[in-house]
């Protein structure tokens, strides 16, 4: 689930504080905006602002596609810290670290509201249901206690005895509609234990951390490298 397609692209068009999206900081930090095969096209370019016709949509889907795959290959890395356990690491590298620790963070919960999703959808529905039922009945068992109240006064009149079965007609619908409305309830609450016991958990157990980690090899050590490489 944190590779797909569906929660990278929903990460990386979420927008940070200035209005950006991740992918555009990831444009501004990977010098995609100047690479080449683009022919400038990326300059002005934001993925916050909605394109204005085709060819800019297609030019935001071709760029969006890019930046995921760069990703994929090159700057994250997902591995499972124990062979037994359920416990997995989740890494970008990025020469932006805002970047760096709000795509990792966001991948993550993006990640974990999915996977709780795909596990409970079945269960949250079926609550929905009998959520809506239990308030239809409430609501007719209401009205049907109403009606037989009002008949029930106006059977104090000897003249209206001819209302006495419709006043044992209305006891006999309250009684069924109570029976079904406690057994609405009744499994309405068996299927919310049932929500509870089969939601996963999901801890986040470290952050990234400020200051990031900086991976690059010093000034140094690069020159050592380049003179000893020639």
């Amino acid at each position: 689930i944190i590779s797909s397609s569906t929660i990278m692209d929903q990460v990386l068009l979420s927008e940070t504080d200035n209005n950006k999206t991740l992918a555009d900081l990831y444009l501004d930090a990977s010098g995609m905006r100047n690479g080449w095969g683009w022919q400038g096209k990326l300059k002005s370019f934001s993925f916050s602002l909605q394109p204005k016709d085709a060819e800019a949509q297609k030019l935001q889907d071709t760029a969006l596609l890019v930046i995921r795959e760069k990703l994929r290959k090159n700057d994250l890395v997902v591995d499972k810290t124990t062979k037994k356990g359920s416990i997995y690491g989740v890494s970008v590298e990025s020469s932006d670290d805002v970047f760096a620790k709000l795509f990792t963070e966001r991948l993550v919960q993006a990640t974990g509201d999915m996977y709780i999703n795909i596990k409970t959808r079945n269960i949250t529905d079926n609550i929905r249901k009998l959520e809506k039922r239990a308030d239809s009945l409430e609501q007719l068992f209401g009205a049907r206690s109403i009606k037989t109240f009002s008949e029930q006064i106006l059977n104090a009149n000897e003249a209206f005895k001819s209302n006495l079965a419709n006043v044992e007609i209305g006891q006999r619908n309250k009684s069924v509609i109570f029976e079904l409305y406690s057994e609405v309830m009744k499994n309405l609450e068996i299927s919310r234990m049932m929500l509870m016991n089969q939601t996963p958990v999901i801890q986040i157990l470290d952050k990234p951390q400020d200051p990031m980690v900086d991976i690059r090899p010093g000034f140094i050590k690069t020159i050592l490298a380049a003179a000893l490489a020639g």
